[in-house]
């Protein structure tokens, strides 16, 4: 555990992974995510584009968020999903120090594989 990631008992800088059933169309579910993040005063979606990840149609969409601890970060989430799963990429650092984390950031999405 490094001291300078942490504040508050919070990491500041993480990479985390969500697969869950599918159950209805990814355009429908990323829509639904933007609406929570802005509605319920999480934070402001900055951008959304759509990529393809080794093969499969992604969005990717990065927003600013404030921790409940008072953490100001950025944080950028790939969705995607197969027949059966929608798998979630969630990037997210200080805002700081987010920029900087993109080229790992990117390793990490780009490696990703549904098989």
């Amino acid at each position: 555990m490094d001291p300078e990631n942490i504040q508050n008992n919070n990491y500041q800088t993480l990479v985390f992974f969500q697969q869950i059933p599918t159950t209805g169309s990814l355009a429908v579910a990323t829509a639904s995510l933007k609406t929570q993040i802005q509605a319920v005063g999480w934070g402001q979606v900055i951008s959304e584009t759509d990529r393809t990840i080794n093969g499969v149609s992604a969005k990717d969409m990065v927003y600013s968020i404030s921790t409940t601890s008072g953490v100001a970060k950025k944080e950028r989430i790939i969705a995607m999903q197969d027949s059966s799963n929608r798998y979630y990429i969630v990037c997210s650092a200080p805002t700081a120090d987010f920029d900087r984390q993109q080229s790992n950031f990117n390793l990490i999405i780009d490696s990703f594989k549904i098989q």
